[in-house]
């Protein structure tokens, strides 16, 4: 999350601004992490839906309409710049120095060799250290190097020349050392002689009690940091890490910091609480490295000449109160032990000018470079025009300059840049004013002041608009007037409180507006718009609409309960008629609208088991229809052709089975029946000439009755004619008993019961052979068949 003062990104549930401070409202907390939920459900009603279903119209789901729900905005990372282009031999930074060659590139950037191509500097080289933009940390320990550096001008120091940005960055002009660092030095030769070591130490205590004097500690010292020039000299670098010594903000606190082994124990847990002990403590590591080359990481005091174990190992106590109070101290612990001082110093020669050194007051021959007691430069150049004079000069020997006035015009010039880089305009102006009262002429400093006034005027401008806006309830227009404040003055108080105002105004509107839509569409029933609407109206809800937000989801909730149920039953009223594919997507939009899977299977099962069902049935149906004829056939055969006896049971089965073959392969249509009769003239003349009658072989011979009279005649003419039908032996034997039953009996034979015993027979056969899916009716539906001849009908009447 963003904050809207410094842009800088904090944690989402971070309650104020981890790098300014600015206190983060509710609303921006939520803005950049807010994702539009689902409307869910839960019943506990029979048709059970599941906590957090997802709730989607039925069909197609559409996206929300942002004309008319249209989601609170937030603010989008900026994207990030683009990668800073490579820097090549021969380019100009700054416009002023040509690069030489480049010395090294880390991940914050580069160093290069460069020529210096102001006119009267001969074209001295400098090294220029470039940091990227893209590194916002390491713009920030730039700054911080730069500014420490440029109040620091000693021997033992490696000087800064410039500082500046240009399109590629920040850049630092220093002083180019020709030489190679401690760490180097001893890696490639060893351990350093006595002499060596002595003048190497002593110069780099000068350099660190000359910083310490200046409130900066360095909190780096290490053999890498420091390099030694051509002639010996020693010289400190690399203050990245320096802070000044009353300045606790620029190191987090618990956050540990400088290099493992050369770091002091209360620098490694806590890097804001260091004095100037802990660059004690990393003199101390570097000579116990210079001493043994070793990494101070373990110390063995073993490994220490005797010469100078007492002094390293006190710059090496754990506790900071057991080390060497001050630097100074230390120097004169070291002159103590030396030889002779006088080769600690070096004499002013005799009848020399002497010329007193700013910093300590020491004499110094006039030729000197620097004080020969605590090392400080005596020569200092020009802010302007950099011509070298005599430290404390008052005007320059160069440009005549009032070099003390301009110092001063810098400091306060300084001070307006910093203002502005916290977008302190006002105070910016009045240090940029202040600056110009002290050097009128200084173009740089005017051009500033007219650059920060614009700005200034602008968001006055802005501010005026807001208010008005405000009061005139044009929302919109005060919150973009509030915001151009912001683009210029980040921090601005009044701009943050009223935005966030403002975004509570228009938060309530909003939700209230979207309720009444809600409920609206609720009304009248519309799914689709309910669910959209309710999506956009959780992004608006504040803790106070909490309770109507829950009444909102209720009635939604409501809504999609009526349209599952609707669906379920429309699924089941079509799987009812038989059209399984549509119960089959209403229940899947039943299931997409909330309904579980516990609700939406056993009714997806059931649908199954009909359709199976109906598709057997249907097979049922048009069997039961293909073979009604053929059960006619055999019932027609069953009322006055069972008899014969055995011994025609061959062909009788024969020739009835060629009937039966021909009309299973015909498939039972109704223009087939005449190819059956004529299959079964072959075995059967003339049977529609039948009337209901039993066989003669089973009538009392003596019955006088006309119309049994008539009967037996024609029985008597039918007797000898093959009849008969494709049955096993144990079901010719079981009619061949009735048969025998009814002659036996005579005329107290049941010849009803028998007849209907040998139907049964015959009808479970056809049953059995046809597989019907219901049982054969002994007086089949005969209005349906058209081409049944009469004798036919009257017999199975």
């Amino acid at each position: 999350m963003r904050c809207p003062s410094c842009d800088f990104s904090n944690e989402a549930s971070a309650e104020a601004c981890s790098q300014c401070g600015t206190p983060l409202s509710r609303e921006l907390r939520t803005a950049e992490s807010i994702e539009l939920e689902e409307v869910t459900v839960q019943f506990d009603d029979d048709i059970g839906f599941s906590a957090g279903a997802t709730i989607e119209p039925a069909g197609e789901v559409q996206p929300p309409d942002d004309s008319d729900t249209a989601e609170p905005s937030a603010s989008s990372e900026e994207k990030a710049p683009p990668p800073p282009k490579e820097e090549e031999i021969g380019d100009l930074i700054g416009d002023r120095y040509e690069i030489i060659s480049q010395l090294g590139r880390g991940g914050m950037g580069a160093v290069f060799l460069a020529r210096d191509n102001k006119p009267g500097l001969g074209g001295r080289q400098v090294a220029i250290k470039r940091v990227l933009k893209a590194s916002e940390r390491g713009i920030q320990r730039f700054l911080r190097e730069s500014e420490t550096i440029a109040q620091l001008n000693h021997q033992n120091i490696r000087a800064i020349y410039d500082r500046g940005e240009d399109e590629v960055g920040h850049f630092l002009v220093m002083e180019y050392v020709e030489g190679e660092s401690l760490h180097d030095l001893v890696a490639r030769d060893g351990v350093l002689k006595d002499d060596d070591f002595g003048n190497i130490v002593r110069g780099l205590a000068r350099s660190l009690a000359f910083a310490h004097r200046k409130g900066v500690i360095h909190r780096d010292v290490k053999p890498a940091n420091v390099m030694l020039t051509e002639d010996g000299t020693p010289k400190l670098t690399d203050f990245g890490l320096a802070r000044a010594s009353e300045d606790s903000e620029l190191s987090m606190e618990g956050y540990g910091m400088g290099t493992a082994g050369y770091a002091a124990p209360e620098q490694r847990r806590d890097a804001s609480s260091v004095d100037h002990r802990a660059d004690i403590y990393g003199l101390g590591a570097t000579m116990y490295f210079l001493l043994t080359g070793r990494s101070p990481k373990t110390i063995r005091e073993s490994r220490v000449p005797e010469r100078w174990r007492r002094i390293t190992l006190r710059c090496l106590e754990e506790r900071p109160e057991d080390r060497y109070y001050s630097v100074d101290d230390f120097l004169d612990d070291l002159a103590a032990g030396a030889s002779s001082q006088s080769s600690l110093l070096r004499q002013v020669p005799a009848g020399a000018e002497l010329f007193d050194c700013p910093a300590c007051s020491t004499s110094n021959a006039e030729a000197a470079q620097y004080c020969r007691s605590c090392g400080g430069g005596l020569f200092e150049a020009c802010p302007k025009c950099n011509q070298m004079d005599r430290a404390g000069a008052r005007f320059c020997s160069g440009c005549g300059t009032d070099t003390a006035n301009w110092k001063l015009s810098e400091e306060c010039f300084s001070a307006a840049r910093h203002h502005r880089e916290s977008h302190e305009l006002v105070a910016a102006i009045k240090e940029a004013q202040e600056a110009l009262k002290t050097v009128p002429d200084r173009g740089d400093i005017r051009t500033f002041l007219e650059e920060v006034k614009a700005e200034y005027s602008e968001t006055e401008s802005a501010r005026d608009v807001a208010r008005a806006a405000t009061e005139e309830k044009d929302f919109d227009l005060a919150e973009q007037s509030w915001r151009e404040v912001l683009a210029i003055l980040p921090k601005d108080e009044e701009a943050l409180q009223a935005i966030a105002g403002l975004k509570e105004r228009t938060r309530s509107v909003e939700f209230s507006e979207r309720h009444s839509v809600l409920l609206r569409s609720v009304s009248q029933g519309d799914w689709r718009s309910s669910v959209r609407i309710l999506r956009t109206l959780r992004a608006w809800a504040g803790d106070e609409d909490q309770g109507k937000l829950q009444e909102a989801e209720k009635a939604v909730r409501g809504l999609q309960l009526a349209r599952v149920k609707d669906l379920l039953q429309r699924a089941e009223d079509e799987a009812d008629e038989g059209d399984y594919e549509e119960a089959y997507q209403l229940l899947e939009q039943a299931r997409k609208g909330g309904a579980t899977e516990k609700t939406v299977e056993p009714i997806r099962k059931k649908f199954k088991s009909m359709e199976i069902e109906g598709t057997r049935l249907a097979r049922a149906r048009k069997r039961k229809v293909r073979f009604r004829k053929l059960a006619i056939v055999i019932l027609v055969l069953a009322s006055g052709g069972w008899f014969g006896g055995n011994q025609i049971y061959q062909r009788n089965q024969s020739v009835f089975n060629e009937a039966v073959q021909h009309f299973l392969e015909a498939k039972g249509s109704e223009n087939d029946w005449s190819k059956v009769t004529e299959k079964l003239k072959d075995w059967w003349p003339q049977p529609w000439v039948l009337q209901d009658w039993v066989p003669v072989k089973y009538l009392p011979e003596d019955w006088s009755d006309p119309a049994h009279i008539k009967l037996k005649k024609m029985a008597e003419k039918m007797k000898d004619r093959p009849t008969g039908l494709p049955l096993d032996e144990e079901e010719w034997e079981e009619l061949g008993r009735l048969r025998e039953r009814c002659s036996e009996n005579g005329e107290n034979a049941d010849i009803q019961k028998c007849q209907e015993r040998a139907l049964g027979i015959l009808q479970d056969e056809a049953e059995e052979r046809l597989d019907l899916d219901e049982p054969l009716s002994l007086k089949p539906d005969i209005e349906g068949l058209a081409g049944v001849p009469a004798p036919f009908r009257s017999l199975l009447a």
